[in-house]
């Protein structure tokens, strides 16, 4: 945004769709309904399906706040979400939901707190919990431990809650269905990612400037989890395609200062020793938990080493591409 720019908006909530117009609704009317604290709003839906299939949820949207309506033809939320930074306009603050989800009551007004709160934070992501599509959930999604959840349904456990706000490592994000940063960050030519995970593309970027990460429990989300995400097949895909996303997002581009990409940088070898041990040590136990089918919570085991095996292997995929994580070269 350039700094002659004065946000018309306090705040810019931006909702990205496709193809569920019923659940846009939804999420549109927890926007709604939330206390807005003396803030100044407007709603920016970004639509990724048929060219005009969600405008006319912003037109009814614009009968009682501001509301824009931009189109993406190119698929993904990355490009989706590019096309409102394109668009400009934008408030002071942005704030990222899908049309999945439920911001309670309170949400702006935790919103507005969390960043009075901590100044020196830029972005920010709130506490996400998970609405289950009927009775008929799998034991194994509704017991599923965090560091499965997190990628899974992009949310957090119940014994995940921390104090109210707490800091990330400048190489983790907030979950992408539930963010926010302050505007005034975006210089030219940054954006998200085209990844399946765009969110870390524009964050890190801001991170390497000096930005802070902050999760602010207090400011909750709910995720209406749909119906296919409990099936075993689906998730048994996701877990490979997730890993393989984070791997990218760990090594592409390298980033001096962050974990993963510094390791392999600097300790070549190590690294991709510790990769090697990890890969087969995940690879024995996807095998193992594989052979008890889907029984109990054997799936859920199953599951966690898929994604763990996934991600080693595209890691080391990766390194040996790479020049910057060469062997021989530390240039």
């Amino acid at each position: 945004m350039p700094p002659e720019a004065v946000p018309a908006f306090d705040l810019t909530v931006m909702v990205c769709t496709r193809h569920r117009l019923e659940s846009l609704r939804e999420t549109i009317r927890c926007v709604l309904a939330c206390d807005r604290a003396g803030w100044s709003m407007e709603i920016v839906i970004a639509d990724n399906g048929h060219p005009g299939e969600a405008k006319i949820v912003a037109e009814e949207t614009a009968a009682t706040v501001p509301c824009r309506y931009v189109h993406e033809a190119k698929s993904g939320k990355g490009n989706t979400m590019n096309r409102v930074l394109a668009a400009g306009g934008l408030g002071k603050i942005v704030a990222g939901l899908d049309d999945d989800m439920s911001p309670h009551p309170d949400w702006i007004r935790q919103v507005k707190a969390a960043c009075e709160r901590r100044p020196d934070a830029d972005v920010f992501g709130g506490y996400v919990y998970v609405i289950w599509p009927g009775a008929s959930t799998p034991r194994w999604a509704a017991e599923c431990r965090q560091n499965i959840r997190v990628w899974a349904y992009s949310a957090y456990g119940e014994k995940e809650v921390k104090p109210a706000d707490w800091p990330v490592r400048n190489d983790r994000w907030p979950c992408g269905n539930h963010f926010w940063f302050r505007s005034k960050c975006i210089r030219p030519g940054q954006q998200f990612s085209n990844l399946w995970v765009p969110e870390p593309g524009l964050f890190f970027d801001f991170a390497e400037n000096g930005s802070k990460t902050v999760i602010c429990t207090e400011a909750k989300a709910a995720h209406r989890v749909q119906p296919e995400l409990v099936e075993r097949k689906r998730q048994l895909d996701r877990a490979v395609m997730m890993a393989r996303t984070f791997a990218d997002i760990a090594l592409r581009p390298y980033r001096p200062g962050f974990k993963v990409p510094e390791s392999f940088h600097r300790h070549p070898v190590a690294a991709r020793g510790y990769a090697v041990a990890q890969l087969l040590w995940h690879g024995a136990a996807a095998l193992f938990t594989a052979a008890f089918g889907d029984r109990g919570m054997w799936f859920e085991r199953r599951l966690y080493a898929v994604h763990r095996r996934a991600f080693y292997l595209h890691l080391l995929r990766l390194a040996a591409t790479e020049k910057k994580y060469g062997v021989w070269s530390r240039s």
